[in-house]
């Protein structure tokens, strides 16, 4: 051996002694080669995860050497296997060397590193409040990190994690406060940590927490884990206002809910009635009776809520005004108005004139709107073809229990004649102003002026005397309580608060227009005036 890479050596044996007659050669070459290399070869480390160790190998490779090549696996210096793979199987983690010898007694050599990753928790989330663990409430119920190793170690093990929160969140203020780690007992193989938010009162934003976990490795890869704390408002309950309906009619309730935690528990109750919904159908009983709605949610609060059903028994109702005839004065802005007594409201109207429905508009006038029914009037078209002229009409009326009544009335339309004179003399006959107006809409105010234009009587509204005789203008002067005007011409002016179609020319005595008003033309329908004689 002469360590020199040489290539391929020959040598050549010559016999001169053997003659041409013998079968033996002459001559025998010989050639030495270089040996081939002994050679070793390992990874330079193997680490497996703790669960794969039973299954695993430490792989040895030679190559070279002359003749046969013993190998072997040391440990420490000391032979722990003749094989050429070495099993993992309870094999102590460090350093291994693989050494082969051939039998020229060269030797190579090479080590590997063997580790194990041990196996680390697996942690959960969960709650029992819950239905989604990772989307809290401040002040209510609680999620669970749970934190599961593969088997019970033999010693008390400590485990850290980190928590990382949003800019608005801090950790013993919004939950009870976290230590950042774990220690699970020796002979357990798992411990939970509750997460439990706190109510702190405070209108703000969602808070966030990160869970991190440096335990975490490939062999027992654990994701982060993050929730978020909600603010918690109270339950509120929007119901209907209080139902006044008609006995047995059906009704529909419904309840619009907000605030308070997911999943909610919801119910109404009416008497005997109990349902599990935000909506109730009931038939109505007579009497007045609650109907309750509640909603409990899921961190435990409820509220109710309640409405007043006031079940009627309903089944007449009359119109008490106008009477089945009335009168109106040709030109007049007249209307019937009906006046209900009974029933239950709203009530709807079909009116009929002459036998034709109407659908003529019904306008709500301020000096009548605590008393004007919507659809209940219908004006009076009082400038007919000729007078007298008759209307029927007719209207069927219907309230809210579904009674109906139909009534008449006939209206005539006629010369409303003015007098021109009246005897207060106490005689019972014609003492009074009185005019025959029809049934005119609105307040007629009434002035009277004796002939130097000295106001001697006003009302604001002259149709108490029109209608029922009363508060007529009994030829007194109005300032001096019983003091009775002089027989004479007396001159008045009626103003209406609605225009009428009637025109006078206002060419009354020679009186001047800051008595009677401009010309007639630009107050026509709004003022009518005449003369009165008083005779006693």
């Amino acid at each position: 051996m002469d360590e020199e890479d040489e290539g391929v050596e020959t040598i050549e044996f010559n016999f001169p002694f053997i003659d041409v007659c013998s079968t033996w050669p002459n001559s025998i070459s010989i050639q030495i080669y270089e040996p081939p290399p002994l050679s070793v070869q390992l990874d330079a480390e193997l680490i497996l995860c703790e669960d794969e160790q039973d299954n695993g190998y430490l792989e040895g490779f030679v190559n070279g050497g002359v003749g046969n090549v013993n190998y072997a696996w040391y440990y420490d210096n000391e032979i722990v296997s003749l094989e050429m793979d070495l099993s993992t199987n309870n094999l102590p983690t460090g350093v291994y060397t693989f050494s082969a010898v051939d039998e020229c007694n060269n030797s190579s050599a090479a080590s590997i590193n063997f580790d194990i990753v041990p196996s680390s928790p697996t942690v959960t989330l969960s709650s029992f409040d819950y239905s989604n663990p990772a989307e809290l409430f401040e002040g209510c119920g609680s999620s669970t990190l749970t934190f599961t190793t593969p088997y019970p170690y033999e010693n008390d093990t400590v485990f850290y994690y980190d928590i990382i929160g949003s800019s608005n969140f801090f950790n013993g203020l919004d939950i009870e406060e976290l230590v950042g780690y774990i220690e699970i007992p020796a002979g357990e193989n798992s411990i939970s940590v509750d997460i439990n938010p706190i109510f702190d009162g405070l209108d703000e934003f969602t808070e966030n927490i990160l869970f991190q976990f440096p335990f975490s490795t490939n062999c027992v890869p654990q994701e982060d884990i993050e929730i978020q704390i909600n603010n918690y408002s109270p339950i509120q309950i929007l119901l209907p206002s209080d139902q006044t309906v008609c006995n047995g009619q059906t009704l529909e309730l419904e309840a619009v809910y907000s605030g308070g935690m997911p999943p909610y528990d919801i119910s109404w109750t009416y008497l005997d009635n109990s349902v599990e919904f935000d909506n109730l159908l009931i038939d109505v009983q007579e009497g007045v009776f609650p109907a309750v709605f509640t909603v409990e949610d899921g961190c435990g609060f409820s509220e109710s809520s309640t409405i007043l059903i006031e079940g009627l028994d309903v089944d007449f109702f009359e119109v008490v005004w106008p009477p089945n005839e009335v009168f109106a004065c040709y030109g007049d802005n007249s209307e019937i108005i009906l006046d209900i007594e009974g029933g239950l409201p709203p009530y709807s109207f079909q009116w009929f004139v002459d036998g034709n429905e109407t659908t003529s508009t019904t306008p709500s006038f301020a000096w009548n709107d605590d008393y004007w029914i919507p659809g209940s009037s219908q004006i009076i078209a009082t400038s007919p073809p000729f007078t007298p002229y008759i209307y029927e009409y007719q209207v069927l009326i219907t309230d809210s229990c579904s009674n109906e009544i139909e009534y008449n009335i006939e209206v005539t339309v006629d010369e409303c004649i003015l007098p021109t004179s009246f005897t207060p003399n106490g005689d019972d006959n014609n003492d009074v102003f009185w005019l025959n107006l029809g049934d005119i809409v609105g307040p007629v105010s009434l002035d009277i002026f004796n002939r130097w234009g000295t106001l001697v009587y006003r009302s604001d509204d002259y149709r108490p005397c029109v209608d029922f005789k009363s508060g007529c203008w009994d030829g007194t002067y109005f300032k001096q309580f019983g003091q009775e005007c002089s027989e004479g011409v007396y001159y008045y002016i009626l103003s209406y608060s609605n225009p009428i179609h009637n025109v006078d020319s206002y060419e009354v005595s020679n009186f001047t227009e800051a008595i009677f008003g401009n010309p007639h033309n630009k107050n026509d329908g709004a003022k009518r005036t005449g003369s009165i004689l008083l005779i006693r």
